[in-house]
């Protein structure tokens, strides 16, 4: 228990930390928004991905994947997307993600 929540504290620094970094070294935002949700993004596009391949949630074997994300492929090549894992309610939180995510990002606090 004690090193379950200790596992627990220990990734959440890492996360912060790694989210600091990219807000201060690469996108030089100081509002500490893009870093964020930069994370974010990448954690539902491999949600995405591995369930699109039938594969458990923690089963990161085949990823990436060399043909791109599935969230890029339904863009770019959407006839060749294999959405037969898929479902409605993943997409419909997706875009609720994304929409979360770009009124942080573009707008202020009110």
């Amino acid at each position: 228990m004690i090193y379950s929540l200790f596992y627990k504290i220990v990734l959440f620094c890492r996360e912060r930390y790694i989210t600091k970094l990219l807000d201060i070294h690469v996108f030089q935002d100081s509002e500490y928004k893009i870093g964020n949700a930069l994370l974010e993004l990448g954690r539902l596009d491999t949600l995405v991905l591995t369930l699109s391949k039938n594969q458990a949630v923690k089963d990161l074997q085949q990823i990436p994947d060399n043909r791109g994300s599935t969230l890029y492929r339904l863009l770019t090549d959407p006839d060749n997307v294999n959405l037969e894992y898929l479902s409605a309610d993943l997409f419909a939180v997706s875009t609720l993600l994304y929409v979360r995510l770009m009124r942080e990002i573009y707008f202020k606090d009110e």
